[in-house]
C-alpha cells in the first residue's frame, strides 16, 4: 500500500508499469470502475490542476511503478505543451 504525504497532496502521476482500476461510488454507495489504466496513464491530474479532493480512487493489485510529478511542475508542463496526452 502507498501512502501520500502533504506535499504530494496535489501532485499528477504517471504510471509507469503495472496496471491500476480507477474506480469511485455512486450516490447509493455503489463502486463503479471507472477505468483501467495501463502504463502512459496520468492519474490525479485534475486534483493536482483544481488543489481540490481526489474524485476517484485508484487501486492495484500489484506494486505500481509511476513518476510522481508535484502540482507545479504538472501546470508548468501543462503551459509549456502544445499538445499533452490523454488522461485515463
Amino acid at each position: 500500500m502507498s501512502t501520500t504525504t502533504a506535499n504530494e497532496r496535489h501532485a499528477a502521476a504517471a504510471v509507469q508499469a503495472e496496471d491500476a482500476d480507477g474506480s469511485a461510488f455512486t450516490e447509493a454507495g455503489n463502486e463503479v470502475v471507472l477505468a483501467i489504466c495501463g502504463p502512459g496513464a496520468l492519474l490525479s491530474e485534475l486534483g493536482s490542476l483544481d488543489q481540490g479532493s481526489r474524485s476517484a480512487t485508484v487501486t492495484t493489485l500489484e506494486p505500481l511503478e509511476a513518476l510522481v510529478v508535484p502540482s507545479a511542475e504538472f501546470s508548468g508542463f501543462l503551459e509549456g505543451a502544445t499538445r499533452a496526452p490523454a488522461c485515463c
